[in-house]
């Protein structure tokens, strides 16, 4: 069973992660497995040698070009199925596919543009296709907004324990070999532009006034780097801010630092949720429904209310001063996180999605969702 992994230039860590999980653990014997790419930067983005990766290149949005070439590449290397790493790539391959070869979509963000959406609602029925949800709220937004119920499949991202043991090892050596490090608080990746990022740093530099050993990271150089420094300065802390190496893996850094600050007013991808959980940070949070899909207010979480942006940052600023008893909090969500998000489950589950869309069964056929956690975790009221 040949599957190409067709790839665009919006991939990140996500994508990343788990195109490596599959390429690394996926049946052998079973599967044959290949990348091929729309965009030039992405084979740049993952390290992919760009002889090994061909290179199917469009011009802007005109999909159309590449789609003649790809079909051919398709049918000349027996290609049974096509997962889509991103929605360029998914129009892509819709334009390209007929229906004899399926395609899956992975989806991580719950609120692609509208646009996206209608094309998504377009080519699943022309090829077959259905889209891995990453989370719930993923699925429940697509098929809110017209994506067919049976098309969409909850298959939570996996978190790789091994990892998350040998780093938390080296904080725990880190800590008690000399002075004690900062309390680190890591915001969302330069790919989630509304993660609130901007709250987060002007929240941490506020508090540092009174808690210098407090430090936001800002991961990556992002486009928002002169607003954020703004948002530090405004307060007297453009110190209290840092920025981490573009090369530093974002699930490094969020399994290394002591708090992972999404202060949120809509959905987002909960993927840095599950690894932050696994890896005992804590998780500070806008109250959403992405967000409280996996996290209840002090029982594994801290979750803020949404509200306008200075007042979010002022209630942010308050809770980042009271984290007394936070490490239960943090033992209860990486005990949940064992139990939904393992590697082996995420990798057996695509492989039985690949099964049906293959031989043309339901693509939710013997899937079954590892639980939302947040369905049996206890209502708390809101700080703030």
């Amino acid at each position: 069973m040949h599957i190409l992994h067709l790839i665009d230039g919006t991939v990140g860590w996500e994508q990343r992660i788990a195109l490596n999980q599959l390429l690394d653990q996926l049946s052998r014997g079973r599967f044959d497995q290949s990348i091929a790419s729309v965009s030039g930067s992405a084979r740049h983005q993952l390290g992919l040698a760009d002889e090994r990766v061909p290179l199917f290149a469009r011009r802007g949005w005109m999909h159309h070009i590449c789609g003649p070439r790809l079909r051919r590449w398709v049918q000349r290397t027996h290609v049974d199925l096509v997962h889509a790493w991103g929605l360029d790539a998914a129009e892509t391959a819709g334009l390209a596919l007929r229906s004899s070869t399926p395609l899956l979509v992975s989806q991580f963000d719950p609120c692609p543009p509208d646009r996206r959406v209608n094309m998504l609602r377009t080519i699943l029925p022309m090829t077959r296709g259905a889209i891995a949800c990453a989370a719930s709220t993923v699925r429940r937004r697509l098929i809110e907004r017209g994506v067919g119920e049976d098309r969409c499949v909850v298959v939570r991202p996996g978190v790789d324990f091994g990892t998350i043991n040998e780093t938390r090892k080296l904080r725990a050596h880190a800590t008690n070999g000399g002075e004690p490090r900062p309390t680190l608080v890591v915001t969302a990746d330069a790919g989630s532009p509304d993660a609130g990022q901007e709250i987060a740093v002007w929240a941490t530099a506020a508090r540092s006034n009174l808690d210098p050993h407090i430090q936001a990271m800002v991961p990556g150089m992002t486009r928002q780097h002169h607003r954020l420094m703004r948002a530090a300065t405004a307060v007297g802390r453009p110190e209290a801010v840092a920025w981490s190496s573009p090369e530093a893996p974002f699930e490094a850094l969020v399994t290394e630092a002591d708090i992972l600050l999404l202060p949120v007013s809509r959905d987002i991808s909960t993927t840095a949720i599950a690894w932050a959980m696994a890896g005992s940070t804590l998780v500070v949070a806008g109250a959403v429904y992405a967000t409280a899909e996996l996290l209840a207010h002090q029982h594994n979480a801290l979750l803020i209310k949404p509200d306008t942006p200075r007042r979010m940052a002022i209630r942010v600023a308050a809770t980042l001063g009271d984290l007394e008893g936070v490490a239960e909090l943090k033992d209860t969500a990486r005990g949940q996180a064992y139990e939904v998000f393992g590697v082996r489950r995420c990798i057996d589950q695509h492989a039985r999605l690949y099964d049906n869309l293959i031989a043309g069964r339901d693509p939710g056929d013997g899937i079954v969702d590892s639980s939302s956690i947040g369905v049996a975790a206890p209502n708390r009221p809101l700080n703030g």
